[in-house]
């Protein structure tokens, strides 16, 4: 968790729950972004007070306006910015000297845009940390409570969805808007949707936290671009899980890494970013989704139908050869251990499990189990079985390195000759990376 986590959760009740709500840098000119912003607020009939800032405007949908939010008398719980983004950091610090904690940031024009864009993230990072601010955003669509008691579209989506059980959170914008419009014609509800964009400062673990505890929330669906505290997302996955019982669905973009470098060990050349995701999403108990359409047939199910009545449930599978148990160094989620069918067959079949340190042995006998050559070791057709006890200890020993050693960033152990049931095994050949 990041050290200003805590302060997110407290002020994240204001950006759902405001009872007075500021748009900074509205107008008057329609079809634009800062004047739809304020409009869908007051369509949607928010029940809270609602201001417009707008320093060349007298009044917005006739609502009088305020040339500067310092200017608005009474207290105001969220700002919602809408200025160009070389302004936005003037406006933030005026949010900071109102009192103003909560924060959604709809204005582009930064990290996205390149090194001066960061410069002006950096910024807004200051100022947040200097007030004690958070802020979604920078570079979203914005955010929206179906919740009666608020009625808040503080986003530039025209229509108000319907009121649900299903949490959406989304980094891309774009997406959101597509999203939109599929449940709307599916006639499919949400409780928060959330537009968090380039995360500056609130990110996809600090929402996670905040839906956990929201009793409006039933099902939580996320879309990601890109992972960056891969740790963090799996440990509030697994207590959001554990604790509440609530599935969360991930639609992760990326199925391959461009310009990704060669490596020499088979573990890095098979451990690609998109199939850590998919092992570190598995190890949390997360589902990921292929497309919009299979994640809200999945989401669907778990919001209306009964979950089964038990795990009585079979897999047949056959083929495979030798055994690889291995590990490489991830950025974002440290040590990858890798186990499956080896020797020339690696490459070939591709038969592998994914973990991220550290592991538990269920973890690492779930590893065993996962790959289709797992019937070989378990004595299929009169063969003797395996010394399948030997591999977990190998694995476990192998997750053990990746954690003590971090100066190994990639290692192979191929093959790896297990013996029959009880006689152990042995390494023919291995390759460290450093």
């Amino acid at each position: 968790m990041t050290p200003r986590h805590n302060i997110h959760i407290k002020n994240l009740e204001k950006i759902f729950y405001p009872g007075s709500v500021a748009v900074v840098g509205t107008n008057n000119s329609k079809g634009t972004v800062p004047y739809d912003i304020f409009f869908n607020i007051l369509k949607a009939e928010f029940t809270g007070v609602l201001y417009p800032v707008s320093p060349g405007e007298k009044s917005i949908c006739s609502v009088k306006a305020y040339k500067y939010i310092v200017d608005i008398p009474d207290q105001v719980d969220l700002a919602i910015l809408v200025f160009p983004s070389s302004v936005c950091h003037l406006a933030l610090e005026q949010c900071g000297q109102k009192g103003i904690r909560s924060v959604v940031i709809i204005s582009a024009g930064f990290k996205e845009t390149g090194e001066k864009g960061l410069e002006r993230e950096r910024q807004l990072k200051q100022i947040a940390g200097k007030y004690d601010i958070s802020f979604i955003g920078p570079n979203c669509l914005g955010i929206i409570n179906t919740d009666p008691r608020v009625n808040l579209n503080a986003s530039f989506a025209r229509k108000m969805p319907e009121e649900g059980n299903i949490g959406f959170l989304s980094q891309c914008g774009a997406l959101c808007t597509a999203v939109l419009d599929y449940a709307r014609a599916k006639h499919i509800g949400f409780s928060k949707f959330i537009s968090f964009g380039n995360k500056a400062d609130i990110s996809e673990i600090d929402l996670l936290f905040y839906l956990r505890n929201d009793d409006k929330t039933k099902v939580i669906l996320l879309y990601l671009e890109e992972v960056t505290d891969g740790s963090g997302l799996m440990q509030v996955a697994r207590e959001i899980i554990a604790t509440t019982g609530k599935p969360i669905l991930i639609l992760k973009s990326g199925k391959t890494t461009a310009g990704a470098s060669a490596t020499a060990s088979h573990t890095g050349s098979l451990a690609g970013s998109d199939e850590i995701c998919d092992a570190a999403f598995r190890q949390a108990g997360i589902i990921r989704c292929a497309n919009i359409e299979e994640m809200f047939n999945i989401a669907i199910a778990f919001a209306y139908q009964p979950l089964p009545k038990s795990n009585k449930v079979a897999i047949i599978t056959n083929a495979g050869v030798e055994v690889i148990p291995g590990f490489k160094r991830d950025p974002s989620f440290g040590g990858v251990i890798m186990f499956g069918i080896g020797g020339i067959f690696v490459e070939l079949y591709r038969d592998v499990s994914f973990r991220i340190a550290p592991l538990t042995e269920a973890d690492a006998e779930s590893m065993i189990h996962e790959i289709k050559a797992f019937g070989l070791l378990d004595g299929m057709r009169g063969m003797k079985k395996s010394d399948v006890s030997s591999i977990k200890s190998c694995i476990l020993r192998l997750s053990q390195l990746t954690l003590g050693f971090p100066r190994i960033t990639e290692l192979d152990n191929n093959p790896l000759i297990v013996h029959e049931d009880g006689k152990g095994c042995w390494v023919a050949d291995a390759k460290i990376m450093l």
